[in-house]
């Protein structure tokens, strides 16, 4: 009995961050709603992103779907905010305007290998901070660079 009562509570602890994390959910006008996985994100093609980010110290090769390209697929509208939620709850909301002047990536793979939830994966927007000096002096973009996402809503 003691067995199960581990077994159950390691079960309850590990399977929901499991069973959300290599999913995203999108949504748009008129009820759209949709689940993606990773393999359709990676399927999607690979855009390509080499930069430093506030938390990783030193510049990585990203690699994953631009968010532009995703939200391009959602029918409906018009948009003009970017909704994205993580597995934690951080919420932040991005105008359209700012995705699309600078087409950060939705990354799941760093340096050609999948982001581990553990190092802030599987799905991570990443500005291009080594590129545009703006977003780098700007704190709105580091406060808008979310790890562990889960939702996309467009608004």
């Amino acid at each position: 009995m003691k067995r199960f009562c581990r077994w159950l509570l390691l079960a309850c602890l590990c399977f929901p961050l499991s069973g959300y994390a290599d999913t995203l959910t999108l949504t748009g006008a008129a009820g759209y709603h949709v689940v993606i996985d990773l393999r359709e994100i990676d399927a999607a093609g690979q855009a390509i992103s080499i930069t430093s980010t506030q938390w990783s110290g030193r510049a990585h090769r990203w690699s994953g779907m631009r968010l532009v390209h995703l939200i391009g697929r959602v029918p409906g509208g018009p948009y003009s905010r970017v909704h994205i939620r993580a597995l934690n709850d951080y919420e932040v909301d991005i105008p359209l305007g700012d995705v699309r002047r600078f087409s950060p990536l939705l990354a799941t793979r760093r340096d050609g290998q999948l982001v581990a939830i553990r190092d802030k994966g599987p799905l991570l927007l990443i500005w291009p901070f080594d590129q545009e000096a703006v977003l780098e002096r700007s704190q709105r973009y580091h406060d808008w660079s979310v790890w562990h996402i889960s939702q996309i809503g467009l608004r």
